[in-house]
């Protein structure tokens, strides 16, 4: 089973903590947030914490082998504002270069939750097993055929399938109460 994870490395400068001085003796590394974390509050409310950077975001696929433990099989360092699942291509195809043969089965974190990642991995049968990224959206409960429902606790219907622009097959879903057919209900939704 490939396994994808990153490691970073901080460029650093004399201005430490100043997100506006660019390091003069490294033009290539770029800002990113190194961590973000949104943490409870004595008052209850959620407060977000970032911690920005310049620096390089290193991805590792990695692999345990029943003899020799684990092995690094691949490696990617990118300046730290590309996103980490932008090195997802670059790793692959160096793991089946040294493998010589696609990865069955491919395991990683949030941070590769992308359709790109977990398609490799069907295409040859395996599973892509990769933590949910939420990316900041609701979670929308399901119904056991993978229906959504709505905040309201409302099933929605699917109303057409489209091309997405980041190249795969989606469907569209909409708000039972507007779809199939506009009803005299009214919800207090935002949408």
């Amino acid at each position: 089973m490939l396994g994808c994870a990153r490691t970073i490395r901080v460029s650093t400068s004399k201005v430490a903590h100043d997100v506006t001085h660019h390091p003069s003796g490294d033009p290539d590394c770029r800002l990113g947030v190194k961590t973000s974390s949104n943490q409870v509050q004595t008052d209850g409310t959620t407060k977000e914490k970032k911690e920005s950077l310049f620096g390089y975001g290193s991805g590792v696929a990695a692999a345990t082998d029943p003899v020799y433990g684990d092995v690094v099989m691949a490696d990617v360092t990118q300046p730290f504002n590309a996103g980490d699942v932008t090195s997802f291509r670059s790793l692959y195809r160096q793991t089946v270069v040294a493998l010589d043969v696609y990865p069955t089965n491919i395991t990683a974190d949030a941070a590769f939750d992308a359709w790109s990642v977990s398609q490799p991995a069907a295409l040859h049968q395996g599973i892509g097993a990769i933590a949910l990224n939420q990316h900041a959206h609701p979670v929308y409960e399901r119904q056991a055929d993978g229906t959504p429902i709505c905040p309201k606790g409302l099933p929605m219907h699917a109303t057409y399938q489209f091309n997405h622009t980041n190249g795969y097959r989606a469907q569209r879903f909409r708000g039972p109460l507007l779809f199939p057919q506009h009803t005299d209900q009214t919800c207090d939704h935002a949408q």
